[in-house]
């Protein structure tokens, strides 16, 4: 929802204002933080140095193949997918010709899909099948990434922009959901941290 909000906000209240309202989201996060009185498990105490534990992570990953291939298919997808919303701005003002107001309502399209296609996640019974959820929802990014690549006419950008968010999400909550299921409680937050640095970190260099 707030990716779909923020696209059409911005076009009216600016970049900045979108930034304000963003930070003001996060105070609901934090009062249901603060809230926690307990946890029911304390984390187990390491005896290693932290260099060592971060080693035995790399070592779980590469010696469990489907997390391996999960994390893989990752990488491809934060190289060469991703970098489209940092492009996006380009294709509103350059090639669509609608400045920012269009680079609002492009955004728009593509958080509702993304809040679409999660909800449709949100219905699976379980995270048998998740695997094929992921390869598909890649390849149809990389489908509707190229017809995108050639639309001139605003609508159908704005559709092809709509099904990028509701495939992206298949993919994103599709991996995130599968590591969390294939890897040990001993592991999960190693794993995680992969898929944190995967995911937040290469986006940047492919864009």
């Amino acid at each position: 929802v707030g990716p779909a909000l923020a696209g059409l906000l911005i076009g009216w209240v600016g970049e900045g204002g979108c930034f304000a309202l963003n930070t003001a989201s996060f105070v609901s996060v934090l009062a249901a933080l603060f809230l926690i009185r307990e946890v029911r498990q304390a984390p187990a105490q390491s005896s290693g140095s932290p260099w060592e534990e971060i080693g035995k992570g790399v070592a779980y990953v590469m010696g469990h193949e489907p997390i391996r291939v999960v994390l893989f298919l990752l990488t491809v997808f934060s190289l060469v997918g991703l970098p489209i919303y940092v492009l996006l701005p380009v294709f509103a003002e350059d090639i669509l010709h609608s400045g920012a107001r269009g680079l609002g309502i492009l955004s728009s399209f593509s958080g509702l899909g993304a809040t679409v296609g999660a909800l449709a996640l949100a219905r699976r019974a379980g995270s048998k099948g998740l695997g094929a959820v992921i390869v598909q929802g890649i390849a149809l990014f990389g489908v509707f990434l190229a017809f995108l690549a050639y639309s001139e006419r605003f609508w159908l950008s704005c559709a092809l922009m709509w099904l990028l968010g509701w495939s992206a999400i298949q993919v994103l909550a599709g991996v995130n959901t599968l590591l969390q299921e294939l890897s040990s409680d001993h592991y999960r937050g190693r794993v995680m941290g992969f898929y944190a640095m995967i995911f937040i970190g290469l986006a940047p260099i492919g864009s």
